[in-house]
């Protein structure tokens, strides 16, 4: 099921430059208060993944299509009690800070590439697949947000207001932000058709003051389910 939030620009970034946060560690703290007001009960921290660019980190000269890898900013409830969003979201921003050094990048690169090296020299088939079992899979408790940036659209801007971008499916909730139109946009993708998670999130900007609204919950099958599915390898599902 495919959602939209439209977030007010100015009052986004007015947030953001106020409190000196990112629009990145921003809505990633919105996002940890959205799934607290959902499960209050909760005390393991919430992850938000983000896949940020290694190109500059490793030399890569800029035609490799795959050169990202995610990196996960942690709100901890435990940690985050009683600090205003400006202190949560300068936590998640060194956080942030941190993990996209180019010392760090690199050295997760190296690592990867050191993986697919020593899986590629293993001559049979099950025991790369076990290799590749061994790497920690995101669980359903992630939120993957991947900022996009600002749309540049010479001539459009008046007839283009919002774009609903689609990510590689996952367990979790996915999200693509983009600027555009005066707007923060929001594209969520989710594997069930309940809203109670963008509800909640768009309680939340606007309570911190960021006029917001929801649109969306159409439901569609994404062409890697429907493939498998034409594969025989799982049954149809709604709402995949």
């Amino acid at each position: 099921t495919g959602f939209l939030i439209k977030a007010d620009k100015k009052a986004f970034m007015e947030l953001v430059h106020k409190e000196g946060l990112t629009p990145t560690s921003a809505a990633a703290v919105f996002l940890s208060h959205a799934a607290m007001r959902l499960y209050p009960e909760n005390t393991k921290p919430i992850k938000t993944a983000i896949p940020v660019n290694i190109r500059k980190a490793v030399d890569m000269a800029n035609t490799y299509k795959n050169s990202t890898l995610d990196i996960g900013l942690y709100f901890d409830p435990k940690e985050m009690a009683g600090r205003s969003v400006g202190e949560q979201g300068k936590i998640l921003r060194s956080q942030l800070k941190a993990q996209t050094a180019p010392v760090h990048l690199k050295t997760l690169a190296n690592n990867f590439t050191a993986f697919v090296k020593g899986n590629e020299e293993l001559s049979d088939y099950q025991a790369r697949v076990a290799k590749f079992a061994e790497l920690p899979r995101a669980s359903v408790d992630t939120v993957f947000l991947s900022y996009v940036g600002s749309l540049h659209l010479p001539g459009y801007e008046d007839e283009v207001t919002d774009i609903d971008l689609v990510s590689p499916p996952r367990n979790s909730i996915i999200i693509n932000l983009t600027e555009m139109g005066g707007h923060f946009v929001f594209s969520f993708r989710q594997n069930v058709s309940s809203s109670f998670f963008v509800d909640a999130f768009t309680e939340i900007l606007n309570e911190n003051g960021i006029p917001s609204g929801c649109s969306g919950g159409a439901s569609f099958t994404v062409p890697y389910v429907a493939y498998r599915e034409t594969m025989g390898l799982v049954k149809a599902k709604a709402n995949e």
